[in-house]
């Protein structure tokens, strides 16, 4: 039970509304910190309480040193930051103050809200204000050789910023007002280590007829795979790499890059491999087919590459 009088009850909201602790209230009116927190909650309510709790800890934090500033300079520093839109630290360093000093001033004269909306339009106008600066003059000259040899797409940007010897933000400004953002994306996805736009489709010298479109044979499954993948440890064939290293399951490859092979009369060669030789692949067809068959047959004479169904069972792999 709390045994506080009306008249005191009434005498600690009033204090505490008027931006008092509770530790000076408890000090003041000669009760524990719990009666008087008891006694605020049962007023306000809990949520209500905290808020309050929060806005006389901010405005004591602000308005506990005291602010020695003129009547003159209080003026002039109110219209610097109102309407000149003047930062915090240049009308510190105009008036000879800390920055402390002068947020806790404008806080009190204009309050909290209207001072962090100041804060937010001096933010955006010192952005606007840094990009202005950071415009470097560029010759026609450098202009044109930076547009050429981004163009070029043979040429790196890295190469292309040691050449010229300016950021990169500077020369994307330039590329975006010359192609355009959409235009500049693309190329710059294939700056990037992507395929080039000359080496797409038709114009790739691998180009192959579409092959890559084409759909496996229903045999091609994933039971059948996994046969491939445990007659070789579960391991690469060429490196030796495992599952593990090579951080997801084994590619099976197709030896003789036949989509058909399970499905047709030919002999079905497949080998498992991992992403870095799997890509290693797709040049030099001829070659790879050589190197793998001659692999196959010297792990196994009869050509033998993956476990049937049957053996599977018997082994418990499934």
């Amino acid at each position: 039970m709390i045994n506080i009088n009306n008249t005191e009850k009434l005498k600690i909201i009033n204090d505490f509304k008027q931006r008092l602790s509770i530790i000076c209230l408890s000090k003041k009116y000669k009760h524990s910190h719990n009666i008087i927190s008891e006694l605020l909650i049962s007023e306000f309510g809990l949520n209500f309480y905290k808020k309050l709790v929060k806005e006389n800890y901010i405005t004591r934090n602000l308005t506990s040193r005291r602010v020695d500033i003129s009547k003159k300079e209080r003026f002039q520093i109110i219209n610097d930051f109102t309407e000149k839109g003047i930062s915090v630290l240049k009308i510190s360093k105009k008036y000879h103050h800390s920055s402390k000093t002068i947020t806790n001033f404008l806080i009190n004269k204009l309050g909290i809200d209207k001072y962090k909306e100041y804060v937010k339009i001096h933010k955006r106008k010192t952005f606007l204000d840094l990009n202005k600066q950071k415009r470097i003059k560029i010759s026609k000259e450098e202009r044109n050789g930076i547009i050429n040899d981004f163009e070029d797409l043979d040429v790196d940007i890295n190469t292309l910023l040691k050449k010229y010897h300016h950021r990169f933000a500077t020369i994307k400004i330039i590329l975006i007002k010359e192609f355009g953002k959409s235009k500049y994306n693309e190329l710059m996805h294939f700056h990037r280590g992507n395929s080039r736009p000359d080496s797409i489709g038709n114009l790739n010298p691998n180009w192959k007829g579409g092959l890559s479109f084409e759909p496996y044979c229903f045999l091609f499954n994933k039971d059948f795979k996994e046969r491939v993948r445990e007659f070789w440890n579960r391991k690469c064939a060429k490196c030796g790499k495992t599952e593990i290293e090579n951080g997801r399951k084994l590619c099976v490859h197709h030896v003789d890059y036949n989509k058909d092979s399970c499905c047709d009369n030919a002999i079905p060669l497949f080998i498992p491999l991992c992403n870095n030789c799997h890509t290693k692949t797709n040049s030099n067809r001829n070659y790879w087919r050589k190197y793998f068959i001659d692999l196959i047959y010297k792990q196994d004479k009869s050509g033998k590459c993956f476990y049937s169904k049957e053996e599977m069972e018997k082994l418990k792999i499934v």
